[in-house]
């Protein structure tokens, strides 16, 4: 069943057709207008509230059609999370840097839900996974304190805005203290003033612009921000529910292992989601798709194939009920075709 998906128009987005985003809706969808003003962000495939998805053909919500036919999200994923689809599946066509942010645990979400709706959208926890479609660099958790170290004792512009003191009590600092060292000196850098920020550390922002990748959650749109980004910042939650681990950039990579000899699996250490992606090497005529227990979304990057007698290329997004065999016809097999498929991770 073919999926029509919601974009969302955020500032940090690329312009026009210059955005992933863009071209993949426009590819699908032959009466989508691009406007070359708007920053097309992030296209949405899935049950989320915020930017829900419907079937092409009934232009009836999938939620609404889940509801109706609960037996297609598959036994396993109706035991663990009920009558939905639990995670949300995203492009992201990045021209500038986003927020420094972090995301609540369940039982966070849910009080942060219930204190401030207009803020936090909804009681759910929101761990991600991101898989890059073009060269992409990320900012993600801490690294290790004697890197930390190293780039304060060098760099003049850190120091300034985290300030001497907590600069050298970091340094100072024994192995059971450094958690709390470093919590200060990160809060002192996100409440420093925005315009001594901005002085000292512009060559920063300049260096985290234009990328694209892949995203799957849980089924969440909860975002406590910091700082990089004119919407509302809740640094004091931020700091509260932060893990201040140093740790090396491979610890937060996830390693996707080989499913067969076309498809790499990432599976996160959360039951929500896991990400398949499929590579069809030049040549190949068919595929198909491994057989899963739990609904799922596959999402063509390129390529143009059939399936179930109907044509799909890029920008199509297909949702899959549990258990249905899918065989991939591939029709352009001068090129590779490239897709990804989400699921609960069960």
């Amino acid at each position: 069943m073919e999926l029509k998906c919601a974009i969302q128009t955020y500032n940090w987005g690329k312009h026009g057709m210059d955005s992933i985003v863009a071209t993949l809706m426009k590819s699908a969808n032959a009466d989508f207008v691009v406007d070359e003003q708007k920053t097309y962000a992030e296209l949405w495939m899935g049950i989320h509230e915020n930017g829900a998805s419907y079937l092409k053909d009934t232009d009836v919500s999938l939620q609404k059609y889940i509801q109706e036919n609960t037996k297609v999200l598959g036994s396993d994923t109706i035991q663990m999370f009920g009558p939905n689809l639990p995670f949300l599946f995203k492009v992201l066509s990045i021209n500038k840097a986003l927020s420094i942010q972090v995301h609540p645990n369940k039982e966070k979400a849910k009080e942060l839900y219930e204190l401030y709706p207009n803020i936090y959208k909804d009681p759910n926890h929101k761990p991600e996974l991101a898989i890059a479609l073009t060269p992409f660099e990320a900012l993600c958790g801490f690294r290790p304190i004697n890197e930390i170290n190293d780039y304060l004792n060098n760099i003049p512009e850190l120091l300034s805005v985290i300030g001497e003191t907590n600069v050298r009590r970091l340094l100072q600092a024994t192995d059971s203290m450094i958690g709390d060292a470093l919590q200060q000196c990160f809060y002192s850098l996100m409440t420093c003033d925005s315009n001594e920020v901005t002085r000292q550390l512009k060559s920063l922002i300049d260096r985290l612009h234009n990328t694209d990748c892949i995203e799957c959650m849980a089924c969440s749109d909860n975002v406590i921000r910091a700082g990089l980004t004119p919407k509302p910042k809740d640094v004091p939650t931020l700091i509260q529910i932060m893990s201040f681990e140093c740790e090396s950039a491979s610890a937060k990579k996830i390693q996707p292992f080989r499913e067969d000899v076309f498809t790499e699996v990432f599976r996160p250490p959360v039951s929500d989601f896991a990400v398949a992606k499929i590579t069809l090497p030049p040549g190949r005529p068919s595929h198909n798709l491994k057989l899963r227990s739990s609904a799922s979304i596959l999402l063509i990057v390129s390529g143009k194939a059939e399936i179930s007698s109907k044509i799909f290329s890029r920008g199509s997004v297909l949702f899959i009920p549990a258990n249905e065999a899918v065989e991939i016809k591939v029709l352009c097999g001068c090129h590779p075709m490239l897709m990804f498929q989400a699921f609960p991770n069960l």
